[in-house]
């Protein structure tokens, strides 16, 4: 019949159905219970603030490349040593539990070569922290007030106003300094997942249904892994903007969908990928800017009020309260 669409192929449909029957349980299992974050300010220079407010955008660096690799490695050495005890737990010997936890042993492999790249745009909860202008030293820092940072879905919940030509998939997490709650979240996610596989597959061997339960896991995985610090950052109160971008297998490797969309800057001589996060909306959700101690704060005020105003902003500037003599 002219114009009708193609009958799927019986394999074809009874795969759809089954990802999508797994994929039904999975949401109800682990819904997502995000709550909309607090007013959030991002740190960053006379340049980097000049950069925001002229191109309307921000910069995700690759995490990993922000400090160094304990940005990652933190979560690694958490996993590993919960997922090779399971695997000699008692009450996860079937073939399926045993799947996801060979699974996860790949995924922890290396902190090196990540599953899955994570490009963050970092925020604090506090917009006038000592440790932060220090970090800018003879810069000038700025802290740029941003809410709100999400917007209520009905359908999807808590999402965030921002997008990315790299990537579809955007969220914000606040970051856990604890090591305890690391493990105890880590952990109570993984036997949660064991026992829904086991539900699933009513304890028969099953390896497409394992094969789903693991690819749904992965996000969960990738999301917690750049959601974990070492505590030595606690002080930060970091929450992150995540962009992943977009991602193929080919031929036994995970290829970018879209690699003109990854940039690359110079930081302290390492070369530092990032990609570009625009609003949703024509201008991005400054509330306010706080100036950094500064030797002459009044100019600096009425520089940067200026510089918002050329491009459509509204919004009070503030200077800071730390004495500029405690800042060096």
């Amino acid at each position: 019949m002219a114009g009708s669409s193609p009958v799927p192929h019986p394999k074809t449909q009874f795969a759809v159905h089954l990802y999508a029957d797994t994929a039904q349980a999975w949401v109800s299992e682990f819904p997502d219970s995000q709550q909309a974050p607090p007013p959030l300010y991002h740190y960053t220079n006379a340049a980097g603030l000049i950069g925001i407010i002229e191109s309307r955008s921000l910069w995700a660096s690759a995490i990993g490349h922000s400090n160094d690799l304990r940005e990652i490695a933190c979560a690694y050495e958490i996993a590993a040593p919960i997922v090779n005890e399971l695997l000699e737990h008692s009450e996860f010997q079937t073939s399926n539990q045993k799947n996801v936890l060979r699974f996860l042993q790949t995924f922890f492999a290396s902190p090196e070569r990540p599953m899955q790249d994570g490009y963050a745009v970092s925020f604090c909860v506090r917009g006038d922290l000592l440790s932060q202008w220090r970090a800018y030293g003879d810069q000038g820092g700025f802290s740029v007030e941003f809410d709100p940072v999400t917007q209520f879905d009905p359908l999807q919940g808590q999402t965030v106003r921002f997008r990315s030509n790299a990537g579809h998939k955007i969220i914000l997490r606040q970051i856990d300094y604890d090591p305890d709650s690391q493990r105890i979240a880590f952990r109570a996610r993984l036997e949660q997942v064991l026992r829904f596989v086991y539900r699933l597959t009513e304890g028969q061997e099953n390896p497409e249904i394992t094969s789903l339960v693991n690819s749904l896991f992965t996000w969960w995985l990738v999301e917690w892994v750049y959601s974990v610090k070492d505590a030595a950052f606690e002080e930060e109160q970091e929450w992150r903007l995540i962009c992943f971008p977009n991602i193929n297998w080919v031929e036994g490797a995970f290829v970018y969908t879209h690699y003109d969309t990854v940039k690359s800057r110079i930081r302290n001589g390492e070369v530092v990928p990032y990609v570009v996060v625009e609003p949703i909306q024509p201008l991005l959700p400054i509330k306010s800017i706080n100036c950094g101690p500064h030797p002459h704060p009044s100019l600096t005020r009425r520089a940067v009020e200026l510089a918002l105003k050329s491009k459509g902003y509204c919004c009070p500037v503030n200077p800071s309260r730390v004495p500029l003599r405690t800042s060096r």
